[in-house]
């Protein structure tokens, strides 16, 4: 392994699941927010023995005349795209953000240079589209929530200032970690 490799390994390989562990799969749908101008729901629950993953389904209001685009809700989940743009454009960061029982916070909001060591708990985006009203993204979250509540949270400035949470237990998550089955030994 060249020295590159591993550099590169390193740098990628926590944000990426397992690549000889199939996941436990959740069956567990929660509606996140709801309100007159987006609704945003989280599916598609798939859990590893140290890390989960999860989507995110955003649906805008066709129907108001003060959407930033004709068709499309056009957020932004990457707070790099806006690091020097002004406070108008930062209004269109959709923040997503979770919280585990013992204190630990991960989003995808702007960080401060001096933030940027190595986080305890990482929230990645890890891509996703959309057409119409409606975006779906993928998003990571290692590791594995701790006992208690798991709260995850959600703003929109571009249209309201309020933010949106739902709490579940963490069992709810970690349960699931046990259904992973591994393929072959790496």
């Amino acid at each position: 392994m060249t020295d590159e490799f591993a550099r590169v390994s390193r740098w990628v390989g926590p944000q990426n699941p397992p690549a000889s562990v199939m996941p436990g799969f959740a069956d567990a749908s929660l509606s996140l927010a709801r309100n007159d101008y987006f609704g945003a729901q989280l599916y598609g629950f798939r859990v590893w023995p140290e890390m989960f993953a999860f989507n995110l389904l955003i649906y805008l209001n066709p129907n108001l005349p003060s959407a930033p685009t004709a068709r499309y809700p056009n957020p932004v989940f990457n707070a790099a795209h806006l690091i020097d743009a002004g406070p108008a454009d930062q209004q269109r960061l959709f923040t997503l953000g979770v919280h585990y029982a013992d204190g630990r916070t991960a989003s995808n909001a702007p960080q401060p240079a001096q933030a940027t060591p190595a986080r305890e708990l990482e929230l990645v985006n890890a891509g996703g589209g959309g057409a119409g009203n409606y975006v779906d993204y993928a998003w990571r979250v290692r590791p594995l929530p701790p006992p208690g509540p798991v709260t995850f949270w959600c703003r929109w400035p571009y249209y309201t200032p309020d933010e949106f949470s739902i709490q579940v237990d963490a069992t709810r998550i970690t349960a699931v970690a046990e259904q992973a089955m591994p393929l072959w030994p790496v």
